[in-house]
């Protein structure tokens, strides 16, 4: 169950919506007239948000070799997969997003198509929420941390008897993840090319066996359209989360796992449930230093004692250490784990973990998270998670 990381997305927005897409006159009141906008003055009391989203259109194309990452799936070594990518996208200009980030976000959608160039694995159909922090080099040249993250539809999973050689996959639809960086140039006043250098990895986070991924790592071009450009505002940096004291989460997760190899050649879902609390430090405008311990009660655990003839309880506990990405209301984050305890000895001593959650209210939030050794996904998990 090869992974890079397993993350569903809510595509809810993120950031500070605009208060009014009016211009403003020097007198203060608003026109109506299709003029532009004007220039904001970087001073703490400027709250004005009136300037609309530019909007992005985008068609773009990547290719690039699959990493036959384990033995499993060397049958895939040598294919070299290619994509078209249509993109709808909005920027962000506004106070309260430049906030968020010290950057200029844009977030939406992209649907993209791949033929893996291996007829083990078919095609793909990828359909993903966008989110990218840019930052403004020059008048005509930004950089971008590129992130989406979706749903994959594919269509030659692991069979039995027709498709038995695929170790890579075995559902139709798939979790897709895409993560890198941009560099795009402004050619002319409404298009801009895009160079885009990612690493895209599609699997089901042990949901069903096989599944030990497509990883693929790709370089690629997007030409954009916007239809209405303007120039993007700069505010000042707020500094308020200097005084933010330390947070507490408290998180019930649950999700069943899916383990294969059983008599017959069958699998059976097992169910697992357990309890987290977490300390987090802000340390950046959108970094955040995590402490947690969790422990995990596992059905499938049980059964594989019970196999051996070992008489425990199917628990897991450790500690971890990490660190989560403030994206707005979302939080993204990467730990890494030690076990004080797990019965039977079955996995690796150390473990990382990665998720997302959206938080929906002052104290509530939730989300998805994926616990993997090394290369080998454990479970994925959805969890409540209550802050305070």
């Amino acid at each position: 169950m090869k992974i890079f990381i397993v993350i569903l997305c809510a595509s809810v927005p993120c950031f500070g919506q605009p208060t009014s897409t009016e211009p403003v006159r020097e007198d203060g009141t608003q026109s109506s007239e299709n003029v532009p906008l004007p220039t904001p003055v970087r001073t703490k009391s400027d709250t004005i948000e009136a300037y609309p989203d530019i909007r992005r259109w985008g068609v773009g194309f990547h290719t690039g070799p699959i990493f036959a990452h384990s033995k499993d799936v060397q049958n895939t070594d040598g294919a070299y997969p290619k994509g078209i990518e249509l993109l709808w996208s909005r920027q962000r200009n506004n106070a309260a997003a430049w906030n968020t980030c010290s950057c200029d976000p844009i977030q939406g959608f992209q649907l993209s198509y791949y033929n893996y160039d291996a007829d083990i694995l078919g095609h793909g159909i990828n359909l993903a929420y966008v989110l990218e922090p840019q930052y403004q080099i020059t008048s005509g040249i930004r950089v971008s941390m590129h992130t989406a993250s979706g749903l994959a539809y594919l269509t030659r999973p692991y069979h039995p008897v027709h498709n038995p050689t695929n170790q890579s996959y075995s559902t139709i639809i798939n979790a897709y993840l895409a993560v890198g960086l941009g560099l795009e140039f402004q050619v002319a006043k409404k298009w801009s090319v895009e160079g885009l250098v990612q690493f895209q990895h599609v699997s089901n986070g042990g949901i069903s066996l096989p599944n030990k991924g497509i990883n693929w790592p790709t370089i690629g071009l997007l030409t954009a359209y916007r239809p209405e450009p303007r120039p993007l505002q700069r505010f000042e940096t707020n500094r308020s989360w200097e005084r933010e004291g330390t947070r507490f989460d408290v998180a019930l997760f649950s999700m069943g796992k899916r383990v294969g190899g059983l008599p017959g050649g069958t699998s059976k879902r097992f169910l697992i449930i357990g309890l987290g609390a977490q300390a987090a430090w802000q340390v950046g405008r959108i970094n955040n230093l995590t402490v947690s311990a969790e422990v995990v009660w596992d059905e499938g655990l049980a059964d594989r004692l019970q196999d051996e003839g070992i008489d425990a309880d199917p628990w897991r506990s450790g500690i971890l250490v990490g660190h989560e990405f403030i994206l707005g209301k979302f939080l993204f984050s990467q730990r890494f784990g030690v076990y004080l305890h797990q019965a039977g000895n079955f996995y690796d001593p150390v473990y990382h973990s990665w998720g997302i959650t959206y938080g929906f209210s002052k104290h509530w939030s939730v989300g998805f998270n994926l616990r993997a050794h090394r290369h080998v996904a454990d479970y994925s998990d959805f969890r409540l998670v209550y802050s305070f």
